[in-house]
């Protein structure tokens, strides 16, 4: 379940990526997984998950 910041930050990224809402959330779902594999804290896992999605879908609209 996420936030309501966690929310407001993929309704941006979708946003500013031109991309629709559930691709963003399923990247972040898969992000946010991936990055728990190896985590020592959980603390910056949402960031890292952002970043990483923003970047994918930043890359893939310039090709």
């Amino acid at each position: 379940m996420k936030t309501h910041a966690e929310a407001g930050l993929l309704a941006k990224i979708a946003q500013m990526t031109h991309t629709p809402i559930y691709d963003v959330e399923m990247a972040y779902d898969a992000a946010c997984d991936d990055l728990r594999k190896d985590a020592k804290s959980q603390d910056y896992i949402p960031l890292f998950a952002a970043k990483r999605v923003t970047a994918h879908f930043m890359k893939a609209a310039v090709r």
